[in-house]
């Protein structure tokens, strides 16, 4: 992150960009035990854009990315314009230039998605709005969380609006559901 201009104080404590592993992915997603028809699916620190085309098999309302690197994101939106493969079940993609400390959640039923993007401190700030908007729009709410710290999952654990659902150690990742 450090080589890209990022107009956000935030980037201090976002983590280098990597790309989830398809197969990896498909796991995740897999794990859930709900009808993802009905779901917006966001992507916290988005990148270039592979989580969002991944979703896009998947029959989601709609797939939306946040990114805070203008970089990232307009080579994330280069690859939304190319992609269309047979597989493709949501064609409403989008990519949103936009520090995701700062975004407001749709109240709408959704799966949050967060591939390790930032330390725990802006992490807490997010998962605190993720309960505020829960409690002020209840609605069925998912998160899967990939790579987290130990201290992450405490911070979900004492979220007080989580439930854990489902913990992989072979492809490191936790799903949660909202619940109040």
């Amino acid at each position: 992150l450090s080589d890209l201009d990022i107009p956000s104080s935030n980037w201090i404590d976002g983590n280098d960009y990597a790309a989830i592993e398809p197969e990896r992915f498909k796991r995740v997603l897999a794990s859930f035990d709900i009808a993802l028809q009905g779901f917006t699916f966001i992507d916290f620190g988005s990148g270039k854009g592979r989580a969002l085309l991944l979703a896009s098999e998947y029959p989601f309302k709609r797939v939306l990315g946040l990114e805070f690197s203008p970089e990232l994101h307009q080579t994330s939106n280069e690859n939304i314009l190319r992609y269309s493969p047979a597989a493709q079940k949501c064609k409403d993609i989008q990519s949103l230039n936009v520090d995701f400390a700062d975004y407001a959640l749709p109240p709408e039923p959704s799966v949050l998605f967060f591939f390790h993007p930032c330390r725990t401190r802006v992490l807490s700030a997010v998962v605190a709005e993720i309960g505020r908007s829960l409690r002020s729009h209840p609605r069925p709410l998912f998160i899967a969380y990939v790579a987290p710290t130990p201290e992450q999952e405490q911070l979900f654990a004492a979220a007080g609006f989580l439930d854990k659902i489902f913990d992989s150690t072979e492809f490191k990742f936790c799903l949660y559901r909202g619940c109040l």
